[in-house]
């Protein structure tokens, strides 16, 4: 979800003639976000898990909210470059003879 979404946020945001690297870095944010609240929801109650469990659930989540960001800065790029690439590439003007 993070990469598409991050993906589509940067292409969007070339087209409106944004930072598509900033878009998809919040795109990718949210998508890490997302994906711990999805997991803390479907996983019950954290009170009842034993110490170590909570040690490697706070570790992963500090991992999935640096690494989130990153993975989405480089999709929103890679979006925006893509769109731009092939918005170049169109030309309205031409004839189909």
């Amino acid at each position: 979800m993070m990469i598409f979404g991050a993906f589509v946020a940067g292409a969007v945001a070339a087209v409106r003639s944004a930072d598509s690297g900033a878009a998809g870095l919040r795109a990718g944010l949210l998508g890490g976000v997302l994906e711990l609240l999805v997991f803390v929801v479907t996983a019950g109650t954290t009170a009842a898990w034993p110490l170590s469990r909570l040690a490697f659930f706070a570790f992963a989540a500090g991992a999935v909210l640096c690494l989130a960001p990153l993975f989405g800065l480089g999709c929103g790029r890679v979006g925006g470059w893509v769109v731009r690439t092939v918005a170049s590439r169109w030309n309205p003007t031409a004839s189909t003879s």
